[in-house]
């Protein structure tokens, strides 16, 4: 009976590691195949190219076209991304002229009503369970647009007086089509107008009121589309012309006896100031000099840009309650490093693609 007994709880053990050890089979052959599934989910995932949409939006002469063309500049050596593929016979023969005439020192812009222009093009990346191709394309909307949500009928005074209007009749729908399924937003203001205006408080006040009052209008475009919420759309501030401010301090020059309306004929002037490590230039103007030097020989940048957002606080702050912010970055064609690269360009491309 007593060897009966023990063969019985011989099998028992027997049985209950058996059962140990078919469950955790099931478990690995479970977990396995919930692997197997989402590896070739992402595969099959990677193979349809992801839409990134990425709109320009600024006032006229803000220097939108000059700042594509240096970031399409910095994309083609490859330094930065995998190989670029330009989508298009118009977007290569754009870009590589647009490239051509900012290394001369020639003006690239403007872009007008009439030229509203798509940049497409695409990259993959890879990943353990394969490549991932990204289809991109960036608009370079006329300044028009910007300038005509805010001021529709082009009188200041009435506009003070009456608040901003907008007639839609007045845009290409292309605009408010594609603009309404963009993923990430640049805000470009031009550092180079807004102080050398004889009245740069006023001059900031105006641009946040007329910034805030396009993104409303998108906002509403968004809104009546049934696309996502706005509030998750990615905005950026780009403030440009940053050589314009670097020889002396914003606050130790009247920049309209130094600036002229098209920020160029008076550069002389900016040259004969004393110590002045940088050659005072604006984008896309003809004939001024770039200085190359090591980004770390440029005065201290910190004190210069914590005055500045601090003058652009209402418009940021109002960014930051509305969208998903990521900050303000500071460019300039006419600074650039030692290895060639223009200040500021790196950082868009690092915050603006996947």
């Amino acid at each position: 009976m007593e060897t009966v007994h023990s063969f019985l709880k011989a099998s028992l053990e027997a049985l209950s590691n058996n059962s140990n050890f078919l469950a955790a089979l099931a478990i690995a052959v479970l977990i396995a195949q919930s692997l197997s599934l989402l590896t070739a989910r992402l595969r099959l995932r990677s193979q349809i190219p992801i839409s990134h949409k990425i709109a320009v939006i600024g006032f006229p002469g803000a220097g939108k076209t000059t700042l594509i063309t240096a970031l399409f500049e910095l994309i083609q050596r490859g330094q930065h991304l995998p190989p670029v593929k330009l989508h298009g016979y118009n977007t290569i023969k754009r870009v590589n002229q647009y490239i051509a005439k900012l290394t001369s020192g020639d003006n690239v812009g403007p872009t007008t009503e009439q030229d509203t222009f798509i940049y497409r093009f695409s990259y993959s990346k890879s990943f353990f369970w394969g490549a991932t191709t990204y289809d991109v394309e960036l608009a370079d909307f006329p300044g028009q647009y910007t300038d005509k949500i805010a001021k529709e009928d082009g009188n200041e005074e009435a506009q003070r007086e009456h608040g901003f209007e907008l007639d839609e009749a007045l845009f290409d729908r292309e605009f408010f089509s594609w603009i309404a399924s963009a993923r990430e937003y640049l805000f470009v203001i031009d550092l180079a107008e807004i102080y050398s205006n004889q009245d740069v408080i006023r001059r900031i006040a105006d641009t946040t009121a007329r910034m805030r009052t396009s993104w409303h209008v998108i906002e509403d475009a968004v809104s009546e589309r049934g696309v996502s919420d706005p509030r998750r759309r990615n905005v950026h501030i780009i403030f440009t012309k940053l050589d314009a401010l670097l020889a002396v301090p914003m606050t130790q020059v009247d920049f309209s006896k130094l600036c002229t309306t098209d920020y160029g004929e008076d550069t002389e002037e900016f040259k004969k100031i004393e110590n002045a490590k940088i050659a005072i230039g604006t984008v896309g103007h003809c004939g001024v000099d770039v200085w190359k030097l090591p980004f770390g020989d440029l005065p201290d940048l910190a004190p210069l840009q914590k005055e500045n957002e601090e003058n652009f606080r209402d418009l940021i702050q109002f960014f930051q309650t509305r969208t998903k912010f990521d900050g303000c970055i500071y460019s300039s064609v006419k600074l650039r490093g030692v290895d060639g690269e223009r200040m500021g360009t790196s950082a868009i491309l690092s915050a603006v693609l996947p």
